[in-house]
């Protein structure tokens, strides 16, 4: 036909589209051409008529923490389909990295597809896009519009480096939401102890917390900083420092309270918000005497949420059989002070089934005043497993301090002679590494730590030796003499010494020696009964026995 009747035909067509869509009957003589036409239209008309998903992406975390490193047990997407999903529809979620297990088929333990009347029954569910796209494919029943459906995806892997996980959510007929919030992954919390060391009964002086919040804390909500064991003084308020972008930027102002495992911050005023740092300082008022042994962990929780589960930083606190200064140890709560004579050279201090620990005296200005010089490790056999004293000529207060930074530039020891076996030289070169003797039932280690206070002068490192057997594990390392000469330090590096701290024992029962014999274990001999007296004690009493057996 001429063209300008077709487009008269081709108006009139759309007219009687529109009229008869949506409840269309055959009208009498309708050709088959025009009934075609009818359906096509009548498809593209569905598809311009598709609607953005509602409620998508709202999601629902669960797992220990939010920390790299962790796997969560299940991440929960809300949507509203805007068109009903049927038979053979597909609905997928799409990470913006990978957080789902391998490629591959889910079984119905890997997943939960909550939706309220449309009974779905999918006839598959598979991960792709190595590991960041789930998918469904709907088999029978439907997911219907206008109800919220939750789907819970379970096979997960650990949480990879910090960063937001967004999602897109997108079903057939419908209009995709992309880049929707998931939940924040964040690093471990950053925890520093500030204390002269990690003895039982020792009180550090501050613990600095900080952290990058995953979850929103509105006012009056509540900040928890939870200890495994009882690290706090209960009952403090004051002395708390905040920091951190949350304070900058969000104006974020707490309360404290404290209990003996538990500092609690409560916000009273600004808001935190997801991403913003915190940097909470607690002070020497709040944190209690070092309890028992072991290491000690912070669990951080917001508005009840875990944040940072069984966070490590604090260290681990040494067994109360600790041997130090001039030398004191402490067992049981019990301290007792001691002195070993100057010879032989080594004294027998303790002997376990699998290593002998002998120790000599470092004479101090005074008769009274002496410290552990060296320490020897032994089998029961009397073969020599390893000698460690300090690295004197490192360390004198006046020695020239490019000699210890070339030292220390070249791989040296800085503080320690470390003499392996029947060797008659010191090890020259530092490595931080762990060997076994005796058949392996001793571990040796040789290894260096940050520690503040320093331990010596002119750095914060130190550097120790650490033994290890089924029925005891102890730490070799030094240390200036600040506490018997505070204001003269030509004198704390003069008698730098050596000290003994036990990290853990068993079946001590069995164990002989000086230190078994002072805590009580054996019968105390009078050899080292005499070691509880003063040497001036023992000399003037030495003195007046002898006067008496002349009268």
């Amino acid at each position: 036909q001429a063209p300008q009747k077709q487009r008269k035909k081709d108006n009139d067509h759309a007219v009687v589209i529109r009229r008869w869509l949506g409840c269309w009957k055959e009208a009498p003589g309708m050709t088959s051409r025009f009934k075609h036409v009818i359906v096509f239209a009548a498809a593209l008309l569905d598809l311009s008529q598709s609607q953005s998903i509602t409620n998508g992406g709202t999601t629902a975390y669960a797992g220990a923490d939010y920390v790299t490193g962790t796997t969560p047990t299940g991440v929960t997407i809300q949507f509203q389909p805007a068109v009903q999903l049927n038979a053979g529809g597909q609905v997928s979620f799409t990470a913006s990295t990978a957080i789902f297990a391998a490629d591959g088929a889910l079984t119905a333990s890997d997943y939960v597809f909550q939706d309220s009347g449309g009974s779905p029954v999918f006839s598959s569910v598979t991960i792709s896009g190595s590991g960041t796209v789930v998918t469904f494919v709907l088999q029978t029943g439907n997911v219907i519009t206008g109800v919220t459906t939750a789907v819970t995806i379970k096979s997960l892997i650990s949480l990879p480096s910090p960063q937001t996980i967004t999602f897109d959510v997108a079903a057939t007929a419908n209009i995709a939401q992309t880049g929707v919030t998931g939940f924040l992954i964040i690093a471990s919390p950053t925890i520093t102890l500030t204390s002269v060391d990690l003895g039982v009964a020792t009180q550090p002086t501050g613990l600095q917390v900080v952290w990058t919040s995953p979850v929103a804390v509105a006012n009056t909500q509540t900040i928890t900083i939870t200890a495994n064991k009882p690290v706090f003084t209960a009952g403090i308020t004051t002395g708390f420092t905040a920091a951190g972008t949350a304070v900058s930027a969000g104006s974020a102002t707490f309360t404290y309270s404290t209990s003996s495992t538990v500092v609690t911050l409560t916000l009273t005023g600004g808001s935190v918000s997801v991403g913003q740092t915190l940097d909470i300082s607690i002070p020497q008022a709040a944190l209690a005497l070092l309890p028992s042994t072991g290491l000690v962990t912070l669990t951080i929780a917001e508005n009840g949420a875990t944040v940072a589960n069984a966070a490590t930083g604090f260290g681990t606190i040494i067994l109360a059989s600790a041997v130090a200064g001039d030398p004191i140890t402490f067992y049981n709560g019990t301290k007792s002070k001691f002195w070993i004579p100057m010879q032989p050279r080594f004294v027998p201090l303790l002997q376990t089934p699998e290593v002998h620990l002998l120790a000599s005296a470092l004479q101090g200005p005074e008769e009274d005043l002496q410290w552990f010089d060296r320490f020897l490790v032994t089998l029961p056999d009397g073969a020599r497993v390893l000698e460690v004293g300090v690295r004197r000529q490192h360390l004198e207060l006046n020695s020239n301090r490019s000699t210890r930074q070339r030292s220390f530039r070249q791989g040296g020891f800085q503080q320690l002679e470390v003499i392996l076996g029947n060797d008659t030289n010191p090890l020259q070169v530092f490595k931080q590494g762990s060997f076994t003797v005796s058949g392996g039932s001793v571990t040796l280690a040789i290894a260096a730590r940050h520690s503040y206070p320093p331990r010596f002068h002119g750095t914060p490192r130190t550097e120790y030796v650490h033994v290890q057997t089924e029925s005891i594990s102890f730490v070799l390392y030094g240390s200036h003499a600040g506490q018997e000469f505070p204001d003269n330090f030509s004198a704390q590096a003069k008698y730098v010494h050596m000290d003994l701290y036990c990290i853990e024992m068993v079946g001590e029962e069995s164990f002989a020696g000086v230190l078994p014999e002072i805590w009580g274990i054996r019968h105390m001999s009078e050899e080292v009964r005499a070691m509880l007296l003063p040497p001036s004690q023992r000399r003037k009493e030495a003195a007046c026995n002898g006067g008496a057996n002349r009268e």
